[in-house]
């Protein structure tokens, strides 16, 4: 079962994001656009009017918004259950600074105790796109429940532009 979790950003969203299970074992995810919204100072030239009806060019800082598009791509992974204890999935989108890109990391954690799920990595963590568990000797993803994180722009998936 795939559940959709609505998730309300001002500064980031995704776009075209679509989870889907083709095979018994098998996770789907479409080529998704991911936004990044940034608040900059410009500095505006404006003219302004005089008393005395001359003009005189003003210089003033301003707020506006610019935004950043990048994609990730498709991808597709397999799920394996252990005989004995449930196992954790969370599939994260890395901010790779060296690139200016992003690349899906998927962390598996079996849950024996020992372990608990958390990302090692050395890339920052951009965001969570899904997390699940999955129960010992699973054959099937029918009765595992797949939340999906769906980010959005004040209430609304549709572009900032």
């Amino acid at each position: 079962m795939i559940n959709t979790e609505i998730i309300n950003a001002d500064n980031y969203y995704i776009e075209g994001f679509v989870v889907s299970t083709p095979q018994p074992l098998t996770i789907e995810v479409s080529l998704g656009k991911f936004f990044t919204i940034h608040n900059v100072e410009k500095q505006e030239t404006t003219i302004k009017e005089l008393e005395d009806g001359t003009t005189k060019e003003v210089e003033q800082l301003i707020q506006v918004e610019e935004m950043e598009t990048d994609e990730y791509s498709a991808f597709t992974f397999d799920i394996e259950s252990d005989n004995l204890v449930n196992v954790i999935y969370d599939v994260y989108l890395l901010d790779l600074p060296s690139t200016s890109g992003y690349e899906v990391h998927i962390d598996r954690t079996e849950m024996d105790g020992n372990n608990v799920p958390f990302y090692e990595g050395e890339d920052t963590i951009k965001f969570l796109l899904m997390s699940f568990m999955v129960p010992p000797n699973t054959n099937t993803l029918d009765d595992v429940q797949i939340n999906i994180k769906e980010v959005v722009r004040n209430n609304d998936s549709d572009s900032a532009e």
